[in-house]
Formats: structure tokens, sequence, C-alpha cells
């Protein structure tokens, strides 16, 4: 339905440009409007790649404009103070 909610929780400890792929790919097939990340499990934010197109907080900076493109909106909760810090 047009108010419908996604809710997707990372698995791993670390969040990884992969796991932000993986979510990616769960809301490109969902219709939900809005989108929660549970970081409950996430105790860190894979960083300093060779690939700086491919850091996971890029990403998630990516995809929070891409459903906002949609009219979508993307919601991240549970985030540890450490991480709740780099989107600040």
């Amino acid at each position: 339905t047009e108010q419908s909610i996604i809710v997707l929780t990372p698995t791993g400890e670390l969040l990884t440009a992969d796991a932000i792929q993986e979510i990616d790919v769960c809301i490109d097939s969902a219709a939900a409007r809005q989108v929660v990340i549970d970081f409950k499990n996430v105790r860190s934010l894979v960083s300093g790649s060779l690939y700086p197109h491919a850091e996971p907080i890029k990403l998630l900076l990516m995809l929070s404009q891409k459903l906002q493109t949609e009219e979508r909106r993307m919601v991240l909760c549970n985030l540890r103070s450490e991480i709740a810090k780099v989107f600040r």
C-alpha cells in the first residue's frame, strides 16, 4: 500500500558496501514508501576502501537521495553512538 513500511536489519557486525547493495536490491523489490534500516547488529562501518565511491556511508547517502527522488523515506534506527556521530 501507499503507506507501507519495510524494515531491513543487516545481520553482520560490520556494515559493508556489499550489505548496502543487498539492502538496495531489497528496497527496489519492495513497494514500501518508508524504509527502516535497523542497525541493532552493526558495530562498525567498513571504511578506508580503495574505492571511495563504494564506502558504506556514501552508499547510504546515495540510497537516501534515490528514495527521496521517488518520494520515499529512509530511517536509520538503533545506531550505536559511534556510528551516529558519522551522520551528524
